[in-house]
C-alpha cells in the first residue's frame, strides 16, 4: 500500500471518528456522579487535606463512617475546571478528552487500517461511541489514558528488551492511585499477565509463547512489585490497595448498582457498541491464520473476564484490545489510492462529515441555555429543599449527588462503597423499593427489616424520591406523611 494511501485512510478515519464524536456528544453530557465529585474536589482545596471520614451524609457523619476518596485528585482537577471554565469548560474538556483517546486509538491501529481498512474502520467507530458514553466528568476518564500508557509501555518493553520506559509503570501506578484508586491495582496486575506471557518457550497449534530474556523476567517482576508500592503514595495509604478486592467483593453492592451489570445482548444497544467491538477483537485471534502470542492471550482472557463482569469494563477491554488484539484483525484488501484526484475525493467526503458534524454540534451548543452538564433535580425542587430544611432526610439514591452540590446533607448517595457498611445500602435500597432489608446484629446475626421498620430505625423526617420509585407510592398513600412539592420526576414528603 503506498505511503499516499496510508496518510489517506488514517486522515479518513480520524475525520469519520471526529464526526460520530460531535454527533453523539451533542450538546451535554452525562452528570452521573460529577455533582459530588466537584465538592469533594471543593473540600480538598478549601481544606488542604483529604477526608477519612463521611462529610456529606447526615448519618455518615453521625457514626463517623470511615470513607476512603480514593479519587480525590481527579475531583480536584474537576472542581478547578468548573470554578474557572463553568459547566462549558467540563463539557469541553471531556469532549477534548474523547478527541485525544480516539486520536490515540486511530494512532495505534494505523497498520490495522493499512491491511484491513473496512473493518479496523467499523471497530473504530463503535469505539468511537463508548467514548460518547463513558467521556464526561468522572475518574474513569483518566484512567483510560493511564491504561493506554501502560499498556504501550508494556508492549514497547516486550519487543524491544532496552526500552527504558518500562520504568514509568510505577509512575502510573502512583498517578492512578490517587486520579481513580479503585482501578489503580491494574497497574501491577498488567505486568503480571505480560510476564506469565513469556516464561516459557513452546509452541502449540497457533498459540506460541516466546520465553523473556533473564532481564526481561527480572524488570517485569521489579516492575509489578514498585507498581504495588507506587499506589500507597497516595494521602490515605494502604485503603487504595485493599479497596477494589474489598468492593468487588460486595455482592449487594453490585447487584444494586446498574453500571455494574454485566452487558446484556438482548439489548440492541449493548450488543452493537459493546459486544460487537469485543467480537471482531476476539473473532480475529481465534479464527485468524496469524500465530498467537501467549501473552496476547492471557490479557484477552483477562480482559475478558472483565468485560463479562460489567459494562463499565467494555471500554477498557477495547483500548487494551488494541494492543494485544489488534495485530489479528482479518484482514481486508482496499485499493491503492494513486490518484490526487481520488484523494481529494475522499478527504472531501470526510470534511463533509466534519463540517456537518460541527453545524449539529454549534447548533446544539447554542440553543442549550448554558446547561451543559446533566441534572437530576430542577433548581425550583433544590430552592424548595433549602427553604424547607430537614434534619433526617431520606433521598433517593440518585438524588444524593445533587443535595450534595447544593450543600444539602443526604442520607445515601452514589458512593455506595461509603454506605456498604453498616447495612446502610441495604436499608436505602430496601426503602426505595418498599422491600424487605437485612440487618446486621451483634455476633453476626442477621434480622429482617420491614419497610416501616427502616423509618423507624432512622426517623426521618422528610422523603425526597423519585416518583417512579415504590416509596412514592407508599409516602402517598400514608397519612403520616404529607406531600409537599413535586414536579415531573420528583417528590418531597415531609412527615406530619
Amino acid at each position: 500500500m503506498s505511503s499516499l494511501t496510508k496518510k489517506t485512510i488514517f486522515t479518513f478515519s480520524f475525520m469519520f471518528m471526529l464526526s460520530l464524536l460531535l454527533v453523539f456528544y451533542g450538546s451535554h453530557i452525562s452528570g452521573n456522579d460529577f455533582w459530588w465529585h466537584v465538592k469533594v474536589g471543593q473540600w480538598v482545596v478549601e481544606h488542604r487535606s483529604v477526608p477519612d471520614h463521611d462529610i456529606f451524609s447526615w448519618v455518615g457523619m453521625m457514626d463517623n463512617i470511615e470513607w476512603t476518596p480514593h479519587e480525590w485528585l481527579s475531583d480536584v482537577i474537576f472542581y478547578l475546571i468548573l470554578k474557572a471554565g463553568g459547566e462549558l469548560g467540563v463539557f469541553m474538556f471531556s469532549l477534548g478528552s474523547g478527541i485525544l483517546m480516539c486520536g490515540l486509538m486511530a494512532w495505534k491501529m494505523r497498520k490495522r487500517l493499512e491491511e484491513s481498512m473496512g473493518l479496523t474502520c467499523l471497530f473504530l467507530a463503535l469505539f468511537t461511541v463508548q467514548v460518547t458514553m463513558f467521556f464526561y466528568g468522572r475518574p474513569h476518564l483518566f484512567s483510560n489514558f493511564l491504561l493506554f500508557g501502560e499498556m504501550y509501555l508494556l508492549y514497547r518493553f516486550r519487543d524491544h528488551e532496552d526500552f527504558k520506559g518500562i520504568y514509568g509503570v510505577p509512575v502510573i501506578a502512583a498517578l492512578w492511585s490517587n486520579l481513580h484508586g479503585g482501578s489503580a491495582n491494574l497497574s501491577y496486575i498488567l505486568p503480571i499477565v505480560m510476564l506469565a506471557g513469556g516464561l516459557k518457550e513452546f509452541s502449540f497449534g497457533r498459540v506460541e509463547s516466546v520465553k523473556f530474556t533473564r532481564r526481561q523476567r527480572i524488570t517485569l517482576l521489579c516492575i509489578a512489585a514498585a507498581s504495588a508500592g507506587a499506589i500507597l503514595i497516595n494521602p490515605v495509604g494502604m485503603d487504595v490497595l485493599i479497596y477494589p478486592y474489598k468492593s468487588m467483593n460486595d455482592d449487594f453492592m453490585l447487584s444494586v448498582i446498574s453500571e455494574w451489570a454485566s452487558p446484556d445482548a438482548k439489548q440492541l444497544g449493548q450488543l452493537l457498541f459493546m459486544f460487537l467491538p469485543v467480537f471482531i477483537i476476539v473473532s480475529g485471534m481465534i479464527f485468524g491464520k496469524k500465530k498467537l502470542k501467549l501473552s496476547d492471550a492471557l490479557f484477552m482472557l483477562f480482559f475478558l473476564v472483565l468485560f463479562f463482569r460489567s459494562i463499565r469494563f467494555c471500554i477498557i477491554f477495547c483500548i487494551a484490545g488494541s494492543f494485544f488484539g489488534g495485530a489479528y484483525f482479518i484482514p481486508i484488501k482496499s485499493k491503492d489510492i494513486k490518484k490526487v484526484r481520488d484523494v481529494v475525493i475522499v478527504l472531501g467526503v470526510g470534511g463533509a462529515f466534519v463540517a456537518g458534524a460541527l453545524w449539529y454540534f454549534i447548533s446544539g451548543l447554542m440553543k442549550s441555555d448554558g446547561n451543559y452538564i446533566d441534572k437530576v433535580l430542577s433548581d425550583e425542587m433544590v430552592s424548595f429543599v433549602k427553604e424547607h430544611p430537614a434534619q433526617r432526610i431520606y433521598n433517593d439514591y440518585d438524588l444524593g449527588e445533587a443535595l450534595i452540590y447544593n450543600d444539602i446533607e443526604v442520607f445515601v448517595d452514589a458512593r455506595a462503597d461509603l454506605f456498604a457498611q453498616e447495612y446502610l445500602l441495604r436499608d436505602a435500597v430496601g426503602l426505595l423499593y418498599v422491600q424487605k432489608s437485612e440487618a446486621k446484629l451483634n455476633e453476626g446475626q442477621k434480622r429482617v427489616l420491614e419497610p416501616e421498620d427502616i423509618i423507624g430505625k432512622y426517623e426521618f423526617d422528610a422523603f425526597l424520591v423519585g416518583k417512579s420509585r415504590g416509596i412514592y407510592f407508599y409516602l402517598k398513600n400514608d397519612s403520616r406523611f404529607q406531600l409537599v412539592k413535586e414536579d415531573e420526576n420528583n417528590a418531597y414528603f415531609i412527615t406530619k
